[in-house]
């Protein structure tokens, strides 16, 4: 930042600041100005900074869950008021935002953030407003999305059972959407979907 300029006033919160008016090193450093720095690089405690930047990173993914279910709601009444172009737009929208919680699924399991149901439910919701305007291939391209997504996350050789349990419940879930979807439109199931659920 420049001049008297600091994250406070933008909204922001600052995770490490360092005052370089000479106001700040001109007693101790004089026009010093890198020794000044090279001094502060010493006492920083990183352990706080560490906690502030966890701290941080924390309500940055309960906002973005947070904006998840308010879009995602509004999404839903446009919807349920036949305005698909309208909802489909912002279930677009909301994907985006499915996607940055699946980018930091580690820390959503610690914070206790349903990624995976969230990715699930944002496809689901884009899949059924496909059907209900007549893009049908789009409609199965997006049911199939989660089928893999899902099945990606049970390759991990990571996982505890319970997780692995957990997810075989999803991915059943998942499965038998993409299945009703290619009843109700009466096309053939993808069988590679389904070879991917067993292998």
């Amino acid at each position: 930042m420049k001049d008297a300029h600091t994250p406070l006033t933008e909204g922001e919160k600052p995770l490490l600041t360092l005052d370089v008016w000479e106001h700040a090193h001109y007693i101790d450093h004089r026009n010093a100005r890198p020794k000044f720095l090279g001094g502060f690089w010493e006492i920083i405690n990183w352990g706080s900074c560490k906690l502030k930047f966890k701290s941080m990173a924390d309500q940055w993914l309960i906002s973005i869950e947070n904006e998840w279910k308010i879009r995602t709601k509004s999404a839903n009444e446009e919807f349920n008021n036949n305005l698909y172009i309208n909802a489909l737009s912002i279930y677009q929208e909301v994907l985006i935002y499915a996607n940055r919680l699946n980018e930091n699924a580690s820390h959503c399991e610690e914070l206790e953030i349903p990624f995976v149901q969230v990715f699930i439910i944002s496809c689901n919701n884009i899949a059924y407003t496909h059907e209900e305007c007549g893009e049908l291939k789009e409609a199965e391209k997006l049911l199939k999305r989660p089928i893999y997504f899902v099945n990606h996350l049970m390759s991990s050789s990571t996982l505890a059972q319970i997780e692995r349990f957990h997810l075989a419940s999803e991915l059943k879930r998942t499965v038998l959407a993409y299945s009703l979807f290619c009843q109700r439109i009466n096309i053939k199931i993808d069988s590679s979907v389904l070879i991917q659920t067993h292998s």
